[in-house]
């Protein structure tokens, strides 16, 4: 456990984010070996919604959400938080290590993921989502949470989990689990921020197990079998 606190927070972590249409909520759930993932998401109703991971700062998931409410497109956002990101973190990394998603309040979706970020590292847009992660056992990581996303019915609380559960599934985090979160805001909530969904378990050897303990409907078996007989074998 003490070797998860010498890695920098978001860096070997996977994460993705997803939109419902029909209820206007925008979430994003994330898993790495780090302590405190949680800030790694950072949402807002009626804007969107950005995952900041691979050495970030604070700075970059604030950013995100600026550029989105002053009505850039999410890749425009993308561009934007990447030039004006700093050349420097505290961790000793540099921008080019970044990755970063952005989903905004439509469900249109964008990344970038340095050309420095450790192995496996990538992202991946499907419908209404978008997954991405760095450190990562190999692309079916990635692709699965796509997969998984697309084709687990249900609220979307339980589109993150299933998406979590097939990236662990695949290899996930090369170096192991310690956090996992999922926050959910909503376009239209008179919630501060918009936010009807914060959850985060950490310092777990299987935070994802406490994290789905802490949604009230926890995800049946059965979807959860049916979505892992589809995503192996995907490529991205």
């Amino acid at each position: 456990m003490v070797l998860g606190f010498l890695v920098e927070p978001g860096s070997a972590t996977y994460s993705i984010l997803g939109f419902d249409p029909e209820t206007g909520e925008i979430g994003g759930a994330v898993q790495s070996c780090v302590p405190t993932v949680g800030m790694v998401l950072h949402g807002e109703g009626d804007v969107g919604m950005v995952a900041a991971q691979g050495r970030p700062r604070p700075e970059y998931g604030r950013a995100g959400l600026k550029y989105l409410r002053s009505g850039l497109n999410p890749l425009e956002a993308v561009r934007a938080v990447h030039a004006g990101g700093f050349i420097f973190t505290p961790w000793g990394g540099n921008k080019y290590e970044m990755q970063f998603a952005i989903i905004d309040r439509k469900g249109r979706a964008a990344a970038y993921t340095g050309p420095q970020c450790p192995d496996y590292a990538g992202h991946l847009i499907g419908k209404h989502c978008i997954a991405q992660g760095n450190l990562v056992e190999g692309p079916l990581v990635v692709s699965g949470m796509v997969y998984a996303f697309e084709n687990t019915k249900g609220p979307l609380k339980h589109r993150l989990m299933a998406a979590l559960d097939a990236a662990q599934a695949n290899g996930g985090d090369r170096r192991g689990m310690m956090s996992a979160a999922m926050l959910i805001v909503k376009n239209g909530s008179q919630e501060k921020d918009g936010v009807i969904l914060d959850l985060e378990e950490s310092m777990s050897f299987n935070p994802l197990a406490g994290l789905r303990r802490k949604l009230s409907a926890p995800i049946k078996k059965a979807a959860l079998k049916e979505v892992n007989s589809g995503y192996r074998g995907l490529r991205n």
